[in-house]
């Protein structure tokens, strides 16, 4: 049991999200409870007014008139260029101080009392490592994305792969609370620019942190255009290939290697056929072919391999559009 009151740390990387950062921040500092609360954003630099904003609101912290329902109030940021969004990440964990750490993206927002029951089962249990909660999904402030399930944890690493998971893969990183004393060993990669919290999911899990999901809804997750993850996936970026097969490197030991090589070619295959339907397949097959040379995260054998395996699934698919 915790006697002490904890603190719990929100990490943000931020780039010209000034439309949707003040309500993501309140949202955090508002949180009310027998806790305290650090805020660490890093932004990179930008141009729309978000230094103005983030100054306004350490002011209104100064002056006593944001929060006031918790123990008390730290918001720590700093505006300069990064290397990205897993540079400014390490450099958002390098000036946590709280109990518990939880990574909240500008354009998403937490849910009242999301704090209190998430530090709550950390107070309760000193053996509970990670809390999960319920993350719902929307295309604005008051409008669910139509059709989208609140997200259920399976504690198995294959099911929080991108080419084995399918939808139980897609844990949102506001709706996971876990230890500080977690992630010590822990630092982003800068070769991951897409699936960074997939490589923490799995640290998580395979570093044999308990688990404790709960469900209430802890956090939303906003779906706009200028979301990250949605113009890569419009897009179907080549780095995307290429960044699961940094990870599948890296964890294939602790999956079903068979069946995670056949969903990697799936999803090679969904890849080939959007960029054949878009008319870009033949610029996107080179990118690919070039960025995985260039990519000094994967040894000459995983990306010999990587290559082989994605160019049977291109030659396949060419024939058969061909015949």
């Amino acid at each position: 049991m915790t006697e002490r009151p904890l603190t719990i740390s929100v990490i943000t990387p931020c780039l010209n999200a000034g439309q949707y950062l003040e309500k993501s921040l309140r949202s955090a500092l508002e949180q009310q409870g027998n806790f305290r609360i650090q805020s660490v954003l890093r932004d990179a630099g930008s141009t729309d007014g978000t230094p103005e904003i983030l100054a306004r609101l350490q002011q209104e912290v100064a002056a006593g008139t944001l929060g006031g329902g918790c123990l008390g109030i730290d918001l720590d940021w700093v505006s300069e260029p990064d290397k990205g969004q897993s540079d400014a990440l390490n450099k958002t964990l390098g000036r946590t101080t709280g109990d518990v750490v939880v990574w909240l993206n500008a354009d998403d927002w937490f849910a009242p009392g999301a704090f209190a029951c998430a530090l709550g089962l950390f107070s309760q249990s000193s053996s509970t490592d990670v809390v999960l909660g319920n993350c719902l999904q929307m295309v604005s402030d008051d409008t669910p994305l139509a059709g989208a399930p609140q997200r259920s944890f399976v504690n198995a690493p294959e099911k929080v792969s991108p080419f084995t998971g399918g939808v139980e893969w897609l844990l949102v990183t506001p709706e996971v609370f876990f230890r500080r004393s977690a992630i010590e060993r822990f630092r982003f990669d800068l070769d991951l620019d897409y699936f960074m919290d997939v490589d923490l999911w799995h640290h998580l899990i395979l570093s044999g942190y308990r688990w404790e999901k709960v469900e209430e809804t802890l956090a939303f997750f906003r779906w706009h255009d200028d979301c990250k993850t949605l113009r890569a996936w419009r897009r179907f970026l080549p780095r995307l290939l290429v960044e699961n097969q940094i990870l599948f490197s890296r964890y294939r030991d602790s999956m079903n290697t068979a069946e995670a090589e056949k969903g990697f070619a799936k999803l090679m295959l969904h890849f080939v056929r959007n960029w054949d339907k878009a008319g870009t397949l033949e610029q996107n097959h080179a990118a690919v072919q070039e960025q995985a040379a260039q990519c000094t995260a994967l040894s000459p054998e995983d990306r010999a391999a990587f290559l082989t395996r994605y160019g049977a699934v291109y030659e396949e698919f060419t024939a058969t559009a061909g015949a």
